[in-house]
């Protein structure tokens, strides 16, 4: 009986403790790789976002109300935001230096003008990224690791 139980309980418990540790945000950092942490903060507009580094998609969808992280060897990287429809938003560069064991924040702000929208990439601290991240989900789908 209380093997019966014991197993019983291991089935309740098991998925709760895998789900947990999906969107685990703790990156694993290495020295001789930095980790940037990309978010969005929960906003009425929901646009299909696209985000890339150098010719890399990382998310196809970068949701708001979402975060990810990346690692990435020291260096410098060109960041792009765009979005369909491409008529209505713009796409947007950005140059990014990283070095190697440093955590950079960044987060994607949507930015409206009369004849369209993008979004646009500004770095945070760490202390901005702790307040949100409760209100944010962890996007599994995002590339972590540049090949």
């Amino acid at each position: 009986m209380r093997t019966v139980l014991l197993i019983i309980s291991l089935g309740l418990l098991l998925p709760i403790l895998v789900n947990g540790q999906e969107g685990n945000s703790n990156a694993p950092t290495e020295q001789e790789q930095a980790t940037i942490y990309f978010y969005r903060k929960a906003e009425f507009y929901n646009g299909r976002f696209e985000c890339w580094v150098d010719d890399v998609r990382l998310v196809s969808n970068y949701k708001a109300a979402s975060y990810f992280w990346l690692n990435l060897p020291a260096g410098t990287y060109e960041i792009r935001t765009n979005g369909r429809p491409s008529w209505l938003i713009y796409e947007k560069k950005y140059q990014l230096k990283v070095e190697a064991g440093q955590v950079y924040y960044i987060e994607g702000v949507i930015e409206y003008d009369f004849l369209g929208t993008a979004l646009f990439l500004q770095e945070r601290n760490q202390a901005d990224f702790d307040e949100l991240q409760s209100k944010l989900k962890f996007d599994a789908s995002a590339i972590r690791l540049l090949d």
